[in-house]
């Protein structure tokens, strides 16, 4: 992996599994987030959330690259500010994602997206966190092990 492109990319999509793990958990077994990320992501595409299967899995792959491209801006934004404190880096980083998902949502009243309740919006918090973390410890890892240009 030679290039940023291609590290970030992958780094966003190995930081989206425990982001993705969270989510699932948070809303299938602790029953606090309302929606789920591939929900967010079926709206965005279809219209609506998914009404199947194939629906679902589509949305999740979707929302993969979505975080796939989430890295790769990441892996040419974390040079400009130098490595130090990376893992808060990678946190900040994944807030302004959270803020500004939420903003785009909410300006251009996307159904199904404009009210989200508080407990979502919590577990939401703590699972961009985890990526965010996770993006910036992964990223660290390939920057520390490769030749980067």
């Amino acid at each position: 992996m030679k290039d940023r492109f291609y590290y970030g990319f992958f780094a966003g999509v190995i930081a989206g599994i425990p982001m993705v793990i969270f989510n699932l958990v948070s809303y299938y077994l602790l029953n606090l987030a309302r929606i789920r990320y591939l929900n967010w992501a079926a709206v965005l595409i279809y219209g609506n959330f998914p009404l199947n299967a194939f629906d679902s899995i589509l949305a999740q792959i979707v929302h993969f690259g979505f975080l796939g491209f989430a890295g790769i801006v990441f892996a040419h934004f974390i040079p400009l500010v130098t490595s130090r404190h990376y893992l808060f880096k990678g946190w900040v980083y994944s807030m302004g994602i959270f803020f500004l998902t939420y903003s785009v949502t909410l300006i251009y009243k996307v159904p199904g997206l404009q009210i989200i309740q508080p407990y979502t919006v919590l577990s939401n918090l703590i699972s961009t966190s985890i990526f965010g973390l996770a993006l910036a410890e992964v990223s660290n890892r390939i920057v520390s092990t490769k030749s980067i240009n």
